[in-house]
C-alpha cells in the first residue's frame, strides 16, 4: 500500500473518518471538562555553597556540605513549612486559591 492508495481509502471512507474524528475530539473535550483542574508549580533554588554557617558564623568542613544541603532541602520541602507559609500568607482564606 502506498500513500496514494491510503488517501483513496480515507477519501472513500470519509464518513467513518469524520465520525471517528468527531467522537475522539468530543470525548476528549468532555473528559477534560469534567476532570478536576490540577495545577503544578515548580521553583528553582540557587544554592550558594559558602563554607560559613549563616547562623553560627563558623566555617563548615567541605565534607559536611552535602549533608548540610540535604538537610536544608528537607526543611524547605517539609509539610510544616508549607503549612506555616499558607497560614502567614492567609492562602486558605483566598477564594481564588480554593
Amino acid at each position: 500500500m502506498n500513500f496514494h492508495q491510503f488517501i483513496n481509502i480515507i477519501f472513500w471512507r470519509k464518513k467513518i473518518a469524520l465520525l471517528v474524528l468527531i467522537v475522539l475530539v468530543s470525548s476528549t473535550a468532555l473528559i477534560s471538562f469534567f476532570l478536576p483542574k490540577q495545577y503544578i508549580a515548580t521553583a528553582s533554588i540557587v544554592i550558594d555553597q559558602r563554607t560559613v554557617d549563616p547562623l553560627t558564623g563558623m566555617a563548615l568542613p567541605i565534607q559536611l556540605l552535602p549533608g548540610y544541603i540535604a538537610t536544608q532541602v528537607d526543611i524547605i520541602s517539609s509539610h510544616n513549612v508549607a503549612r506555616k507559609v499558607v497560614e502567614k500568607l492567609k492562602l486558605a482564606d483566598n477564594p481564588q486559591l480554593q
